[in-house]
């Protein structure tokens, strides 16, 4: 089996329809490629939930490997004791350089955790 479609996606509106769409695999190509399609009854599903479960899944989607590669980073630094300070440290050659690159880590968790984040 391969790897899921290329990354990212996106939501799209056609009137009441709502679908979750990937990007092309190649320019020349000259459709999208539909992962969810709506052939849903209106009546069961609200139009503004289609939506609301689209734009959910996408976010999911895109935020997936950065939230990922995130947890994985704040669990070395739980394992090397990065989170834990140890005062009796700071004066050790290379202990700014190494808070600075733990300072950067925690952006970039905050970064990913925005882009998971719905907007308000």
């Amino acid at each position: 089996m391969s790897g899921h479609t290329l990354l990212p996606w996106a939501v799209r509106r056609m009137g009441d329809d709502c679908f979750v769409q990937a990007k092309r695999l190649k320019p020349e190509h000259p459709y999208d490629i539909e992962i969810i399609g709506d052939d849903v009854n209106e009546e069961l599903y609200p139009v503004e939930q289609k939506i609301a479960d689209a734009e959910f899944i996408v976010r999911a989607v895109n935020s997936h490997d950065d939230l990922l590669d995130a947890c994985k980073w704040f669990m070395e630094k739980v394992d090397d004791n990065t989170l834990v300070r140890d005062i009796s440290r700071d004066g050790e050659s290379g202990f700014h350089i190494r808070m600075l690159k733990f300072v950067a880590g925690l952006d970039e968790a905050m970064t990913a955790i925005k882009k998971a984040t719905p907007p308000s």
